[in-house]
This record gives structure tokens, C-alpha cells and sequence, in this order.
């Protein structure tokens, strides 16, 4: 199919295909089955890290903190925890001028 607005008898008018999006995804997926194979089986990242793992989202972090702030008090430990949100900080810092 021809660009829009372009002749379409003009080799140029026409978008070229690429298979390599696809061929990449694939590599893509094979080295994270990988890495990730890697990593649970040498224990490199630490159970309390929740981010990009399978099975390992926000409602069990969250699990895993409300179970916390239930045990605590029967060790006699504190518990303490600080909740930032960053949803859009990136946006308004680039719209103040900073970059």
C-alpha cells in the first residue's frame, strides 16, 4: 500500500517491511528465560526485591507488609514505612523548564 498523497507508481511511495521487530522479540525472550533461570537459581536478587519477577506484584508486596505490621508487635519490634508517589514526576519535571 502506497504512502497517502504519494504516487503509486514510485517505488519510494510504498513503506519498506521489517521482519526484525519480530526476530528481536524473540531473541529478547529467550535471553530473559535465561537470565531469569539464572538468577532464581543462584539466588542473586533478594526475596524482598518485587520488581519484574513472576509472581512477585504489588498485592503481594503488600501482602508481605500488612503481615509485617501484624507480627511486629508480637516480637516487640517497630514497624515504619514511607509511601512516595511518583505517578507522573517525570511529566512535571519536564514541563517546569528543568531539562
Amino acid at each position: 500500500m502506497a504512502k497517502p498523497g504519494k504516487n503509486s507508481d514510485d517505488i519510494a511511495s510504498y513503506r519498506p517491511i521489517s521482519l526484525l521487530p519480530i526476530i528481536s522479540k524473540i531473541l529478547e525472550n529467550i535471553q530473559l528465560q535465561r537470565l531469569t533461570l539464572v538468577t532464581e537459581e543462584s539466588k542473586l536478587t533478594p526475596s524482598e526485591h518485587f520488581g519484574f519477577r513472576q509472581k512477585h506484584g504489588t498485592i503481594e508486596q503488600a501482602h508481605r507488609l500488612v503481615n509485617k505490621i501484624h507480627t511486629d508487635p508480637e516480637h516487640k519490634r517497630y514497624s515504619s514505612a514511607a509511601f512516595i508517589d511518583i505517578n507522573q514526576a517525570f511529566d512535571k519535571v519536564w514541563h517546569t523548564g528543568l531539562f
